[in-house]
């Protein structure tokens, strides 16, 4: 895994420090976790959504 997202990465030009690597794979896997229960799920359209803010935004902000 860390492999593909170090090729993954490398292709966008985004250098990220090798101590770095194994945080981004658990990230990576707690996201995979999180597909695999959504797809399981019996969910109507429009019953979740999932958000995510960078550097501590909030959504809808007015």
């Amino acid at each position: 895994m860390e492999q593909m997202i170090r090729t993954v990465l490398e292709k966008k030009g985004i250098q990220v420090p090798a101590q770095d690597y194994p945080i981004l794979v658990a990230q990576w896997e707690s996201i995979l976790v999180m597909k695999q229960h959504a797809t399981k799920a019996k969910l109507r359209d429009f019953d979740i959504a999932l958000c995510h803010s960078l550097k501590g935004g909030t959504l809808n902000e007015a």
